[in-house]
């Protein structure tokens, strides 16, 4: 089956189980390992990354799989159709995925309301919200900004994706000086509407894997300045160590899996 076609049907078949109740005998018990971060309780460690649930509407049956933390998305100010097909890749005997799938989702309103309808799960929900491509990077923080403020009455943290390969430029904005300003944009935001709403919601940015020590060192510095409460590593890689002999390393896009391990 066509990798996409693949990834749609699973989701499908996961509503449709988790409709039946059927998932908790399927996956059995799951292992409870609660820890506590950032005021967030996790019911485990084991949680589902961004880019599985693009839409955030199959939040309820990745609960009932047993996951103790689902971040959905990325979503992005308006929807948009990403990148043209194919753009999901497997390397199977490398145990590795290419991706260029370019932040396909049916924007922030609808992801926020699907998350309200999944009220059945009982873990922690983190929001990864981006850009739209057509935006410049210039008026990326107004992209974010928006953002934040949809998902801030759903969301448990919410995840800035200014990582991706897939968009372009958008690693541009990994560079201290405008990662410095996005930040500062979002902590501002994050003050106002704590103040507004009462709670506090945790914002980490999600970070490439592909950056050498310096810019590690820079981006480190510019996450203390700006006191941000959380990192996510890592996003998907451009290299293609491990998996040159198979024909599909020369895709364009974003690997994952073993060798990104």
């Amino acid at each position: 089956m066509n990798p996409e076609t693949a990834h749609k049907v699973t989701l499908w078949g996961l509503r449709l189980a988790e409709k039946m109740r059927v998932l908790p005998l399927v996956m059995g018990k799951v292992p409870s390992d609660p820890v506590e971060i950032l005021g967030m309780k996790f019911p485990n460690r084991v949680g589902l990354a961004a880019g599985m649930d693009k839409e955030a509407d199959t939040v309820n049956a990745f609960g009932q799989a047993g996951f103790g933390f689902v971040e959905v998305g990325t979503l992005t100010p308006r929807p948009q159709p990403g990148n043209e097909k194919p753009r999901l890749f497997r390397l199977i005997p490398q145990k590795a995925i290419i991706n260029r799938m370019g932040f396909n989702n049916e924007g922030i309103a609808a992801g926020v309301e699907n998350i309200r309808s999944a009220t059945r799960f009982r873990g922690v929900l983190g929001v990864n919200i981006g850009k739209n491509k057509i935006t410049p990077n210039e008026d990326a923080a107004q992209d974010y900004l928006a953002c934040l403020r949809a998902a801030w009455p759903v969301a448990d943290y919410i995840a800035i994706n200014f990582s991706s390969p897939n968009t372009p430029g958008l690693r541009d904005l990994q560079a201290a000086e405008p990662a410095a300003r996005l930040l500062a944009s979002l902590k501002s935001e994050q003050s106002n509407l704590a103040a507004e709403t009462g709670r506090h919601v945790p914002i980490f940015m999600k970070v490439a894997p592909d950056v050498t020590d310096e810019h590690i060192a820079e981006l480190s510095r510019v996450f203390l300045d700006e006191g941000l409460d959380g990192l996510i590593a890592t996003n998907t890689t451009l290299s293609r160590a491990g998996v040159e002999a198979n024909p599909r390393h020369e895709e364009a896009g974003g690997l994952s899996g073993a060798p990104l391990t």
